[in-house]
């Protein structure tokens, strides 16, 4: 998404749908994932949790790209909100990988 900001008409909706597109697809398996990484007795909380965060994000999200619009252009508010992505994803990148040798071992190596 920093690209939204260089491009022309018709690449920025190509972009938008796309992005779209891969939103729609990645919702509902962050949902069973968020479910599954969860205790049984714990999982409406989890998906909860979730859920207000996601909302949380999209509020201070559109706040932040109004005010930094209306300061710096529309631009600014683009790259700001594809930085702030690229951040937060090499930032999970460790915890991730934790998360994911955890559950290898309470496997037991079974496939």
């Amino acid at each position: 998404m920093c690209l939204v900001g260089f491009v022309g008409k018709t690449t920025l909706i190509a972009l938008m749908l796309g992005c779209g597109v891969f939103a729609a697809m990645m919702f509902p398996s962050s949902i069973a994932l968020a479910g599954d990484l969860s205790p049984r007795n714990k999982r409406g909380t989890a998906i909860g949790g979730f859920n207000v965060f996601g909302s949380l994000g999209f509020v201070a999200g559109f706040s932040a790209a109004g005010i930094l619009s209306d300061m710096y252009g529309y631009c600014s508010s683009f790259i700001l909100g594809g930085f702030s992505e690229i951040l937060v994803a090499l930032v999970a990148i460790p915890f991730l990988v934790k998360l994911g040798k955890g559950i290898g071992n309470s496997q037991g190596g079974k496939g």
